[in-house]
């Protein structure tokens, strides 16, 4: 049997045009994100709560682990989920207009830092809040120990404070929290 010339180059630019066909990509599996775990509803579930206008410190004991997947998202893993502590601090962040050391500040001298984003760290977590009208803003985090001792870290990005976490309360900042937006 006799192959014409034509038919082998035909049939050798179709394998060529097969064998260096562009494969398309495989399509990766559908991203699933982690159940974003609800502090607030952790909160009201221990029926911890400060009241409005009060500023503080409070943690509390709880069995963490009908959290589910969501506890992979804790940036500070627990060893027992069983054990887990639950912490809820309400500061009122105010800043003042005179830059003065000696100054003896009245309410007048204050104004609070208004529908401010802020973040914040304490100790390994890290999140961010948001102040209201009057400049209260509240952290909620969950953790293996006592944050109590930790040193709690809020910044507006620009500037920033650091004190005890179980000391936060009334926080009087420098002038140039006023002006940062």
């Amino acid at each position: 049997m006799k192959l014409s010339v034509g038919f082998c180059i035909s049939v050798l630019l179709i394998l060529q045009s097969c064998a260096s066909a562009p494969k398309k990509p495989p399509t990766p599996p559908a991203a699933r994100e982690a159940p974003s775990i609800d502090y607030f509803a952790v909160q009201q579930q221990l029926g911890m709560d400060l009241g409005y206008g009060k500023t503080g410190f409070k943690e509390k004991k709880f069995d963490a682990c009908d959290l589910g997947i969501g506890l992979n998202e804790l940036e500070d893993p627990l060893f027992d989920c069983h054990r887990a502590l639950f912490t809820l601090i309400q500061v009122q962040l105010s800043c003042r207009a005179s830059d003065q050391p000696d100054a003896v500040l009245t309410e007048g001298d204050l104004r609070p830092l208004s529908e401010r984003e802020l973040k914040w760290e304490l100790g390994k977590i890290k999140g961010r809040t948001r102040t209201d009208a009057v400049g209260q803003a509240v952290i909620r985090a969950i953790s293996s120990g006592s944050q109590k001792r930790s040193y709690l870290r809020i910044s507006t990005g620009i500037d920033y404070l650091v004190m005890r976490a179980g000391e936060a309360t009334n926080i009087v900042t420098t002038p140039s929290w006023c002006d940062n937006r």
